[in-house]
């Protein structure tokens, strides 16, 4: 079979490759591993493999814009591929590979999306149910929570405490201090968490 020509299409890592007159688009890693050149000739059996490496690089550049993006973890980029009607023996092949590569970390990932929810005033139990919501695995999710930051979580809670004890001063002080302690379990603070506050 001979490569009759090569051209890459603009604004794009896709390449327009006709082969013994029939057009295929492939990506420019597919063009570099198989060493295409206009005017030589590939084996036919090749074909069938080009193809499917290509058809991978395709899933997998997608997933790696997806992590990029919106910086997901594992399962969510599972749950994407398939989404996308991924082959399934792709998937567990393209995730190794972001890993590899340190695109996919879902422990630094896990760990800086705690820091974030905690300095937004969320307890841990909403914290463990937004990590859930979000995909990542209950051992990725107990290893990350029992290496919170104690202080900057409780720092987090007693702003949250100031910010809202105004707010119930319409009420005498039992009710007020109910409503208080509510709103902060609300929030997912535990019992034992709000109890270092000393409610005024």
């Amino acid at each position: 079979m001979i490569i009759n020509s090569l051209d890459r299409i603009e604004n794009s890592s896709n390449y327009k490759v006709i082969i013994d007159n029939e057009k295929y688009i492939l990506d420019e890693s597919v063009i570099l591993k198989y060493r295409l050149f206009p005017n030589t000739t590939i084996d036919d059996s090749i074909i069938e493999s080009l193809i499917k490496y290509n058809d991978y690089i395709n899933y997998y550049n997608k997933a790696l814009n997806y992590a990029v993006k919106y910086a997901k973890p594992s399962k969510a980029i599972s749950d994407y591929l398939l989404s996308k009607a991924c082959p399934n023996d792709y998937i567990p092949l393209i995730i190794k590979e972001l890993q590899d590569k340190k695109i996919l970390n879902d422990d630094i990932l896990c760990r800086s999306y705690i820091s974030y929810l905690i300095t937004n005033y969320n307890g841990r139990l909403m914290i463990s149910k937004k990590l859930y919501e979000k995909g990542f695995t209950k051992e990725v999710i107990n290893n990350s929570m029992e290496a919170i930051d104690i202080n900057l979580y409780n720092e987090a809670l007693m702003k949250c405490y100031n910010k809202n004890k105004n707010k119930y001063n319409k009420y005498d002080s039992y009710i007020a201090k109910q409503k208080l302690k509510n709103y902060l379990l609300s929030r997912g603070y535990t019992i034992n968490d709000i109890s270092i506050i000393e409610f005024e």
